[in-house]
């Protein structure tokens, strides 16, 4: 029987590296695919999701029971997500062959 959210953030706070692991195995392919429709890219996807793992450990303590664990880490991986395409709105992106042209 899978161990529910709680318990493993419970288990994660008391620096359980298992808990961790658990937590990255049932998420990671959903956050990642949460995030890859949004930012279109898949690297960067990959990124958002290694990013939100890290908050997700740094900012463990954070958490407060009034919304699912899930609703907290998809609104994490959302966030950054967000944060990312307003920045690749703000830097324009060139091809090889637009830099090399004379236009």
């Amino acid at each position: 029987m899978a161990e529910k959210d709680q318990e493993l953030l419970t288990r994660l706070r008391e620096s359980d590296r298992d808990a961790f692991r658990d937590l990255f195995t049932k998420y990671h392919q959903s956050l990642f695919n949460f995030i890859v429709y949004r930012v279109k890219d898949e690297t960067i996807a990959d990124d958002i999701v290694q990013d939100t793992f890290v908050k997700l450990y740094t900012k463990k303590h954070y958490y407060k029971e009034i919304a699912k664990f899930s609703t907290w880490i998809y609104t994490i991986a959302g966030n950054l997500a967000k944060t990312e395409l307003r920045k690749k709105k703000r830097r324009p992106e060139y091809t090889f062959t637009q830099l090399g042209s004379n236009e």
